[in-house]
């Protein structure tokens, strides 16, 4: 009899692998409704957490350049899928941060590692500038999941970041509005680290040219990537004297801050204007209005950049691929 695993938690309750793992683990960040039916589908098939004693097996080491909500999931859909094998891989976990000397220190800390321990590298969000960092860190094997670096091999697992936005802007378009804004990031001299505002910058302008609406330079406004950039956004929107009606945010930190300071100015959102923003973070559900945002899965990514990893090291992989995770748009009541 098979024994059962994470993954089969995740899909009898019907709940992401990162959700089970944070109830596995405790996390406050599960409802008590939620984290009850979880509890009760573990009794229903008899899931143990595994705890790995096996001294030979292969680490996985994840490098991420933040601490957030979506290192978590990447890492429950790794460890749910290594789970999920016999004697799949253990996963260990290094905060890079996203300086130079960040990625230096994490270097020198995979040089530790015995290469016959290790069975490969999986970037989150890869930040690394320095060009002869990334010469050595290319000496393994590895993938990137969203920001990714060239290199040959190019494994990569991300969202379609440009088709998400197309499609969020394409359903206000179709709900009547029609006066755009689209606040993005300062990225300035990062724009290697930013690639993902250029690229849903691009699904902004498609979505508008397909329906006919001319794009001008003034539907673009950029501030920084923190709830308080979204509320010197929020200020700006307010004083403008033909108000966009749709505004449509980067990132739900922007969006938040935003929603905010439009709302704290007399601004009703979403009656007078709209107002979305993007990856599902914990804050869009906490402010208010609750944000209509796009949701990509990066337990779905984390399981994908495994397989890549398993497929590479087993000589089944030899080209280059990027790997896209199908998003969804989250409606809530922001628009």
């Amino acid at each position: 009899m098979r024994v059962a695993t994470i993954v089969d938690v995740a899909q009898r309750a019907g709940v992401s692998i990162a959700t089970v793992s944070r109830v596995i683990n405790n996390s406050r960040m599960v409802s008590d409704q939620k984290r009850a039916r979880i509890m009760e589908v573990m009794r229903e098939i008899g899931y143990q957490p595994v705890i790995r004693e096996n001294k030979n097996s292969r680490q996985v080491l994840l490098l991420v350049s933040s601490v957030a909500q979506l290192m978590e999931d990447v890492a429950a859909g790794i460890a749910g899928t290594a789970e999920a094998a016999d004697s799949g891989p253990v996963l260990a976990i290094s905060l890079t941060g996203q300086e130079a000397d960040s990625y230096r220190r994490t270097l020198r800390l995979l040089k530790t590692i015995p290469r016959e321990t290790l069975y490969g590298v999986i970037f989150l969000n890869n930040m690394c500038s320095d060009s002869a960092l990334w010469n050595e860190f290319q000496q393994y094997p590895l993938v990137q999941i969203g920001e990714y670096i060239d290199t040959d091999p190019l494994l990569a697992v991300m969202s379609d970041d440009r088709a998400a936005m197309k499609e969020l802007t394409e359903r206000l378009i179709r709900r009547g509005r029609r006066r755009f804004l689209f606040v993005s990031n300062r990225y300035g001299a990062n724009e290697q680290q930013y690639k993902f505002c250029i690229r849903r910058e691009a699904g902004f302008r498609a979505a508008l040219e397909e329906a006919g609406i001319p794009f001008k330079a003034d539907m673009l406004m950029y501030t920084d990537y923190t709830p308080e950039g979204g509320a010197d956004a929020g200020r700006r929107i307010a004083k403008m004297k033909d108000r966009p009606d749709a505004v449509l945010c980067v990132s739900d930190y922007i969006a938040s801050g935003c929603t905010a300071e439009l709302q704290a100015m007399g601004i009703a959102v979403p009656a007078d204007t709209a107002v979305t923003g993007f990856d599902n973070n914990e804050i869009s559900e906490i402010c208010r209005p609750r944000l209509t945002t796009v949701h990509q899965s990066f337990a779905e990514m984390g399981a994908e950049a495994l397989f890549m990893l398993d497929a590479l090291a087993s000589g089944r992989l030899k080209m280059g691929r990027i790997t896209y995770i199908q998003h969804s748009i989250i409606e809530r009541d922001s628009t």
